[in-house]
């Protein structure tokens, strides 16, 4: 019977981890929604995300699309955000389940990103949690504090203070990647003692014991 080493996004996220990313993604992405729609312009056009919306005989959500430097893309719609290269996760906004996600340069609408399979790769997501935080650090530095507090203040499943938004998605992302560590580090001891199981008996092994003496005095 061979041994299946498991990686960290084989195992499912603990519960904990998702609820809270849960909370946080279903108010995040109404926070995008306001940032739409700011007073003082769109907040995301501003930030650099280019806008596409739906075609004209389809009713869906406006997408944006954001290239980031180290050439991973940000994708946001009204139900939720995918990040990565060709190959990244996709986050629904209503169920914290990282999945498969194939990047595309035409519009995607929920049918598109329904029913994908569950990732086996999470190494993007705390790099995806991070972004949100840098996100909303930009947020805070650009609008100022009153701004977030006025956004939240419409928002009834508040799951964080204004000025501690930002914090909120870093934290989540550490533990995150401390749980990845932890999974890691546990996988490779019982990689490790497979091997030890498997492996063939020496020849040293194989060879009895000589006797030992026994002293009757």
């Amino acid at each position: 019977m061979s041994h299946k080493q498991l990686t960290p996004g084989m195992r499912p996220l603990p519960s904990p981890l998702r609820r809270r990313g849960a909370a946080l993604l279903h108010q995040q992405c109404w926070l995008w929604g306001q940032d739409i729609k700011c007073a003082e312009g769109n907040l995301l056009l501003q930030y650099g995300f280019d806008r596409l919306r739906p075609p004209a005989d389809v009713v869906g959500s406006t997408q944006y699309t954001l290239l980031l430097p180290c050439g991973n893309r940000v994708r946001l719609w009204g139900f939720g955000l995918s990040f990565g290269t060709a190959d990244g996760l996709y986050l629904n906004r209503f169920d914290f389940t990282p999945r498969a996600a194939r990047a595309s340069d035409l519009w995607q609408g929920p049918q598109e990103m329904a029913g994908l399979p569950r990732s086996a790769d999470l190494s993007r997501l705390s790099a995806m949690l991070e972004w949100i935080s840098r996100y909303e650090a930009w947020i805070a530095a650009s609008q100022g504090a009153s701004y977030r507090r006025t956004t939240l203040a419409g928002w009834k499943l508040r799951v964080s203070t204004p000025t501690l938004l930002a914090r909120s998605w870093s934290d989540l992302a550490h533990d995150l990647e401390h749980r990845n560590r932890a999974v890691e580090s546990y996988t490779e001891l019982q990689a490790t003692r497979w091997r030890d199981r498997t492996l063939p008996l020496r020849r040293t092994q194989l060879e009895p014991r000589p006797a030992t003496a026994i002293s009757l005095r």
